[in-house]
C-alpha cells in the first residue's frame, strides 16, 4: 500500500504511538461544485482541494 521513504533510529522507542484504525464517522459532504473558467472560481476550487488534501482526503489531481 505504500513505499518506504525513510528508516529512523529513535532515541526513545517507548515514546512512539502506534497508529490505530479509525472507527468514527466522516462528516457529511456538501454538494459538488462545478469548476468554471473564471479565475476566482478556479482559485476557490484549488483552495477547496488543498483543504481536503490537508484534511486527509484523496484528491485526483486531474479533476
Amino acid at each position: 500500500a505504500g513505499d518506504l521513504i525513510a528508516r529512523l533510529d529513535l532515541d526513545d522507542t517507548s515514546a512512539v504511538r502506534k497508529a490505530e484504525p479509525f472507527h468514527g464517522c466522516f462528516p457529511l459532504l456538501g454538494p459538488p461544485t462545478a469548476v468554471a473558467g473564471k479565475v476566482h472560481q478556479r482559485c476557490a476550487s484549488s483552495i477547496n482541494a488543498a483543504r481536503m488534501i490537508l484534511a486527509g482526503y484523496e484528491h485526483d489531481i486531474d479533476e
